[in-house]
């Protein structure tokens, strides 16, 4: 159905309906269960003037509706984020016509509405609406969501494995660090009373990658390896 179609279906309807294209309809509506026919028959036995306004909004199928995002760019700017405690990674975008060809099938309905969404307000606060969906776009969603939802699943895995690998580098690193509290060059530093962010420094140029264990993991070994060294001087 075209937007056209449909506003010719209101108008000839004779019950004193408008049709009102709009571009968005108001948030939190009642929506309207039931077919086209029982949604005006609602409307108009419910309407108190005449004519009754009626607010069509659509949404448009179109390029953008291809896109899906990349979990694999998201899982990379979440690590980026527990490192550094931000990530400069731009969410990154896939058309699923790469992944699964036989999408392009819909390029067809390109520049048509795929959903209408019908709005009339019963009264003065009782906004009821109706929503039609194209056969075809449901298709479009099913097929949609199949991909996203392997998508997610081959990103679950290789999570894991990444989360593992990590795991055990973490595991290497926090032993480096903790050797520290017997690096004689380290206990100088809080012989002389220098400043955890001192030691930071000390530890990141002693130990490559050490980054990787993130910022509040490194601030509290830091703290303890200077509490640690403190009580090794005292006993």
């Amino acid at each position: 159905m075209t937007l056209d179609e449909l506003q010719k279906m209101i108008l000839d309807g004779e019950r004193g309906l408008v049709p009102v294209a709009v571009s968005q309809s108001p948030k939190s509506d009642l929506t309207f269960e039931g077919s086209l026919a029982e949604y005006l028959a609602t409307i108009d036995v419910c309407a108190s003037s005449k004519p009754m306004p009626i607010l069509i909004e659509q949404f448009p199928f179109g390029q953008k509706t291809f896109l899906i995002e990349d979990p694999d760019a998201a899982m990379e700017a979440e690590a980026q984020k527990f490192r550094i405690g931000k990530s400069d990674i731009e969410p990154a975008m896939l058309d699923v016509r790469d992944l699964a060809p036989e999408l392009r099938r819909y390029e067809q309905y390109i520049g048509q509405a795929a959903v209408f969404v019908l709005t009339a307000r019963l009264g003065d606060s009782w906004p009821l609406r109706w929503t039609m969906t194209e056969p075809w776009y449901e298709e479009f969603e099913e097929d949609y969501d199949a991909i996203e939802e392997a998508l997610k699943v081959k990103a679950e895995e290789k999570r894991q494995q990444v989360g593992e690998a990590q795991n055990q580098r973490k595991a290497e690193l926090l032993t480096k660090l903790r050797a520290l509290a017997d690096d004689p060059e380290f206990a100088a530093l809080k012989a002389h009373r220098a400043t955890q962010r001192v030691m930071k420094t000390y530890a990141f140029e002693r130990i490559p990658g050490l980054e990787e264990l993130g910022v509040d993991v490194i601030r509290e070994e830091i703290s303890l390896l200077s509490d640690k060294v403190a009580l090794k001087r005292k006993g």
